[in-house]
């Protein structure tokens, strides 16, 4: 999910030891970061793996079970997911903040998991020492 042009950013950075630099979430992303916490509250269907908050986007790794068997109705989709975080966000902070376009790619198996895994571990410290 990427940030409209001119909105606050998500986390910002400090001088830290040895020179490199840290990341804190700002007001902004600190509320975004408690949403996405609660996607599994909302439905019990939708597990966030691993996500990664960015001065300007936010990465998601968002499993959704589709076994049958559950009680909840299987009517969901990764784009009614994100669209309900995006609300909420919007709502919390009182504006609308996201951009229109998400990109989504359905994973297909552990291998490929894993390095979308280690892919948001370099985003996040590429944006910690930027």
């Amino acid at each position: 999910l990427f940030l409209r042009q001119g909105e606050q950013a998500l986390t910002e950075s400090s001088a830290a030891e040895k020179g490199q630099r840290e990341s804190r979430l700002t007001e902004a992303g600190a509320i975004v970061e408690r949403i996405i916490n609660r996607l599994h509250e909302a439905n019990h269907r939708v597990t966030v793996d691993d996500y990664a908050i960015l001065p300007n986007r936010v990465h998601l790794l968002i499993m959704i079970d589709t076994r049958r068997d559950l009680l909840e109705p299987l009517g969901l989709s990764l784009r009614a997911v994100v669209s309900a975080l995006t609300r909420a966000c919007s709502k919390r902070l009182g504006r609308r903040v996201w951009e229109q376009e998400i990109q989504s790619r359905l994973l297909k198996d552990e291998e490929e998991l894993a390095a979308y895994r280690r892919s948001l571990r370099s985003a996040e410290k590429a944006g910690q020492n930027a």
